[in-house]
């Protein structure tokens, strides 16, 4: 919420000023809610069998699924319980995102090879190549931007172009 959701509502023009300030009273936007014209964004904590089965929406979106708890409280799978939030909306939309956890105990790895697994490519920003985003080269696979480090500082991590082999650093990511 305050990470990731208040910047982005900050900073994004279309957004800006759709979420009340957190600072008034009764504003509609706390911690865990959002309230704006048209909807409300809840926020709840995959561990929170209460959170995850206590409101119908049409829409759910779920954030590094494969990190989740097998289960919520006695309740089972986090995922499933927030999913069946949805199950009275014929148009509902489920979202499921997350960075794949090892291969065959992955929870997002099954939807994903259900569905239309097409990736998403980015220009470098020294010689236009579009190629994904990658943490490491996979046999079988197009090889795109792999993630490198100098020994012992992952703090320090930067992609690599495979096309001119550039270092592309963090800061190049909101351009890419």
């Amino acid at each position: 919420s305050k990470i990731e959701l208040a910047p982005m509502f900050r900073d994004t023009p279309v957004l800006w000023g759709k979420i009340r300030s957190a600072k008034s009273r009764d504003s509609g936007n706390t911690i865990q809610q959002k309230d704006f014209v048209g909807g409300t964004i809840y926020l709840v904590g995959a561990n929170s069998p209460a959170d995850l089965s206590g409101i119908t929406v049409g829409d759910v979106f779920l954030d590094e699924v494969d990190r989740y708890p097998l289960e919520a409280g006695e309740e089972g799978d986090p995922m499933d319980l927030a999913i069946r939030r949805t199950a009275t909306f014929p148009n509902r939309k489920v979202v499921l995102n997350s960075s794949p956890a090892s291969r065959g105990s992955s929870k997002v790895e099954p939807s994903f090879l259900e569905g239309d697994p097409r990736r998403y490519h980015v220009p470098c920003p020294f010689c236009s190549v579009m190629k994904t985003l990658q943490f490491r080269a996979e046999s079988g696979r197009e090889l795109g931007f792999t993630m490198e480090w100098p020994e012992d500082d992952p703090a320090a991590a930067f992609f690599r172009c495979p096309e001119c082999k550039a270092e592309v650093h963090e800061d190049r990511k909101i351009w890419m």
